[in-house]
């Protein structure tokens, strides 16, 4: 990610960036709902392409069967959601797919 700062410096601070380092974290620590979170928050206000999407789908499906999706120590993170129960998100669909 610092790489990606260093080559342009408004992505630091970019909503894309955010989302980035937001799935990291869930991948890491295996979290399905926040990573479903974090994905509909983002997709409520940029409309995610369809291929973002099917690579999101694709991500999930590795959190839902446990298979590790961010490489070593993945699910090994500190864990804990925000508190309050997270607000209802759009469903994103591709292909009969539902990413939500």
């Amino acid at each position: 990610m610092a790489r990606y700062g260093e080559t342009d410096v408004s992505f630091g601070g970019s909503r894309e960036a955010r989302l980035i380092e937001d799935l990291v974290a869930a991948c890491e620590e295996g979290d399905e709902e926040r990573f479903t979170q974090v994905v509909g928050e983002y997709d409520a206000m940029s409309r995610l392409d369809p291929w973002k999407t099917t690579m999101l789908l694709r991500v999930k499906r590795k959190l839902q069967g446990g298979a590790p999706a961010a490489g070593p120590g993945a699910g090994a993170g500190a864990g804990g959601g925000a508190a309050g129960a997270p607000a209802a998100m759009p469903e994103v669909h591709v292909d009969g797919d539902d990413l939500t």
